[in-house]
């Protein structure tokens, strides 16, 4: 049976069995013309040179650092052995080759052929002095089972170097061990179909994509000759084609009609190809789309996700395989290098996610790992000319190794431990931590989940006062004659007064709600608002007074703009924290003590000293117990009470332990 079909216009018959056949298959070569290199194809395929680059630089940015083990087998970085230097610096400068150069070019070299090559430079005395990457492209391996010879082509000449002056990272042969197979050979077929795709895209355009409308004439015109058709085209090209002519009004003649054609580019599939190769190609080299600008079908849920995986199961093999290239290729040049080995430092991607690297830290150290000094470093800020600033700030409910300062003595101490408490203190703590409920219970209540919020909340309350006062004073200190026009004591009072008293109630109440559960007692907040708001004027009042004074030490300076943004500064950084801690502390103890005494359940009450250097007063009273109504020899209630003046109070650390009554 014969086939029809239409060419040019025409019906055409073929007799059957005119298509191709090969056992049952058609067989059809369509790319047989593709045999482009390696080299061509990274350099005409965007998608391959996409993800060799994504690869080759993710792994060169961490850079290589050598460690080795000491006696009790612990990590230790090594920074000036030769073999370090070596790596950070390749080659004399003159050659213009960084770590991060060499790196990225032999990984690619590897992700493009399959095989990376780095020359092993000696000096005169055969000794290492220098690594140098060679192209792929120089390079044959000899050999099946261990390459037994490197051939390097340099055109005109041959070099020939044994195997142990070259270090080879190569993928997995399966036919030999000598080189490695590129992951573009998996893609060959696909790059091809897209080579063709682009050709017939290209012509597409050309011939068809520039039709920009047909001119129709009626059927009932006289017929046209060659010449007048010609003549026609010319003339109207000239009238109405280029730049020029932009706008113009076309005239048409018998009947004439222009028909606008239009072609979108949805119609070629051209974009879908292009999406197509990009997917197999991450694909090849097991990149996660959305890394590669394929964000199709991505959230953040599962870019985040995606993310993580790129270290563990992306770029995790390849930096093991090529860490384990240098420990045996490169550290074995160096027989004291027994031992050690090279890694990537991983550490400095992680830096990109800084806030979850802060949140680890803190959670592994329990504490503020960071001065503030130290942290206005890493944002390029200038230092604080702050004693402050340079100490690390340790909660006040924390035991913790940290250095702080006293305000008794201005001595810096170093904290490795809390004070030892005295045997009958001692003993109050560890029944307490018993549980048990006979004679003479006692109770010291801890609840850090409380304090945790408490500070967050605290924190953001005082910043945003500090910034709230700095934004005020700053506009009129240029216009300021005299220090009462920039600082409205009465304001401040009254407004920070507020925030303090309704933040305080929330915190306070908190605590004592706890407090009351743990003694099964009934308390009711409101009792202690009458206190907390004197309690919250005074704290306001005392934080203005602070800050108006160290801001009038500096308004008489040349520069008195740039010295209050310094206080400021300060404040926000460091001072924020401390008083933030002693206010919250303070509310914690007043909260605990209201209970107890209000309860009737608690007929004792003993102070404990946590500061690992207290004022001498303080010392004296750890372990004193006295009745749940009695004042201590300082004239306190408690541990923070105001009633015993600002030198008993300020940045205390201490606390309380309750004496129970026989249930």
């Amino acid at each position: 049976m014969g086939s029809t079909i239409i060419s040019e216009a025409t019906l055409s018959s073929l007799p059957a069995g005119w298509w191709p056949t090969n056992g049952g298959f058609i067989s059809l070569d369509t790319y047989s013309d593709y045999t482009l290199d390696y080299e061509a194809m990274y350099r005409r395929h965007n998608n391959v040179k996409i993800c060799v680059d994504f690869l080759a630089r993710n792994m060169a940015h961490p850079g290589l650092h050598v460690y080795t083990r000491d006696k009790d087998n612990g990590r230790v970085r090594l920074r000036e052995h030769e073999a370090v230097q070596i790596l950070k610096r390749p080659l004399p400068n003159d050659n213009k080759v960084t770590t991060y150069k060499m790196l990225e070019s032999v990984l690619s070299d590897m992700f493009v052929s399959g095989n990376g090559y780095l020359l092993k430079i000696r000096d005169g005395d055969n000794k290492l002095k220098g690594l140098l990457r060679i192209p792929y492209m120089l390079v044959s391996v000899e050999g099946v089972l261990t390459p037994t010879l490197y051939r390097v082509n340099l055109g005109k000449s041959e070099l020939k170097i044994e195997p142990s002056e070259v270090i080879h990272f190569r993928t997995y042969n399966p036919h030999n061990n000598t080189y490695g197979i590129s992951p573009l050979e998996g893609l060959r077929e696909i790059l091809a179909e897209e080579h063709e795709n682009t050709k017939y895209s290209s012509k597409f355009w050309q011939n068809a994509a520039r039709i920009g409308g047909v001119i129709e004439r009626p059927p009932e015109a006289n017929d046209w000759s060659d010449a007048a058709r010609a003549n026609f085209r010319a003339q109207w090209e000239s009238l109405y084609s280029g730049q020029d002519n932009a706008g113009k009004t076309a005239v048409l003649e018998e009947g004439m009609q222009f028909k606008p054609i239009s072609w979108a580019p949805k119609d070629t599939l051209y974009i879908e190809s292009r999406k197509l190769t990009r997917e197999e190609c991450a694909r090849a080299y097991h990149i996660p789309p959305p890394m590669v600008g394929i964000l199709e079908r991505s959230t953040f849920n599962n870019i985040e996700s995606q993310n993580k995986s790129l270290y563990t199961d992306v770029l995790g093999p390849l930096f093991r395989s090529v860490q384990d290239d240098f420990d045996t290729q490169y550290l074995s040049e160096f027989p004291d290098m027994q031992g050690a080995y090279v890694e990537f430092n991983i550490e400095a991607k992680l830096q990109g996610d800084f806030e979850k690297q802060t949140a680890s830290f803190r959670q592994a150290v329990g504490v503020p790992y960071m001065t503030a000094n130290e942290a206005r470093e890493r944002m390029n800020l200038p230092r604080i000319d702050s004693p402050e600033a340079d100490q690390l700030v340790t909660p006040l409910n924390m035991s913790t190794p940290a250095t702080y300062q006293e305000p008794n003595d201005g001595k810096s101490v170093d904290r490795t431990a809390p004070t030892p408490l005295p045997p009958s203190v001692e003993g109050v703590e560890r029944q307490a931590e018993g549980g048990k409920k006979a004679a003479g219970f006692t109770v010291k209540p801890e609840f850090p989940e409380i304090t945790e919020e408490a500070v967050k909340d605290w924190t953001e309350l005082v910043s945003k006062t500090l910034t709230r006062q700095r934004d005020a004073v700053l506009p009129l200190i240029k216009s300021a004659k005299s220090l009462p026009l920039w600082w409205d004591e009465e304001r401040w009072n009254r407004e920070v007064s507020a925030d303090f008293f309704a933040l305080s109630k929330t915190t306070a109440g908190a605590y004592a709600r706890a407090f009351a559960s743990q003694l099964a007692f009934a308390y009711n907040p409101e009792w202690m608002e009458e206190f907390l708001k004197t309690n919250s004027r005074i704290a306001a009042e005392n934080l203005n007074r602070s800050t108006y004074e160290q801001l009038a030490k500096v308004m008489g300076g040349e520069d008195p703009l740039e010295a209050v943004k310094k206080v400021f500064a300060a404040l926000l950084a460091s001072g924020l924290l401390r008083f933030v801690m002693f206010r919250v502390h303070e509310l914690e103890n007043f909260a605990e003590y209201d209970v107890a005494e209000k309860s009737g359940l608690i007929k004792t009450k003993t102070w404990v000293t946590r500061s690992g250097h207290p004022r001498d007063t303080h010392a004296a009273l750890n372990g004193v117990t006295v009745g749940i109504r009695d004042t201590f020899p300082n004239g306190a209630m408690w541990p923070g009470d105001y009633r015993a003046g600002a030198s008993e109070v300020a940045y205390c650390q201490c606390s309380l332990v309750y004496g129970r009554a026989k249930e």
